[in-house]
């Protein structure tokens, strides 16, 4: 039903209000600011293809999800970074490239019905840095989306079924 014109306006330039400013999330910063950087980031790498790094991006629960059809085009725009980043794990085996969800905060939003789902403000930075602490043992979540909620001890005790089964990775199920 949206307007084609409005639609691809919204997946181009999504403005998104956030404690009382607003932000201007372009595609141009979702995708090609993502890919620009990885790519400088792993050329000045003594060895791209040898050297294990972590590269962690901002995620949303709208790349995986259709509950919020409202918001259809930030959730493309989202989503295409997801794959981004799985594309990313898959091509530099000794990358761990993760979508991290850093979740709501309670904040003037403008995501209106979406309640806040972080219980701590500081649970971002505190993954991200296990994350990078360690590439290692954290390769299994590379190409995967992982929100800060989720216990990094539980994640790791649930390595093997998700490596498996190809879980919090955006793939297209077959049987």
């Amino acid at each position: 039903e949206a307007n084609a014109e409005e639609w691809w306006k919204n997946f181009v330039s999504s403005e998104v209000f956030t404690a009382g400013l607003y932000l201007i999330a372009q595609q141009d910063v979702n995708m090609k600011g993502f890919m620009f950087m990885t790519q400088h980031f792993l050329r000045s790498l003594p060895s791209p293809k040898k050297t294990h790094v972590s590269i962690i991006s901002t995620s949303c629960f709208f790349a995986y999800t259709a509950a919020a059809p409202q918001y259809a085009s930030y959730a493309t725009a989202k989503a295409a970074a997801l794959k981004f980043t799985t594309l990313l794990a898959s091509g530099y085996p000794n990358v761990t490239a993760v979508a991290l969800a850093p979740n709501i905060i309670k904040t003037n939003s403008r995501f209106e019905g979406i309640a806040p789902s972080a219980s701590d403000i500081h649970l971002t930075g505190a993954v991200a840095a296990w994350i990078a602490a360690n590439p290692a043992r954290s390769r299994f979540l590379s190409g995967r989306y992982l929100s800060v909620n989720w216990d990094v001890d539980d994640l790791l005790a649930m390595k093997g079924e998700i490596e498996k089964r190809n879980l919090l990775a955006l793939d297209m199920i077959r049987n």
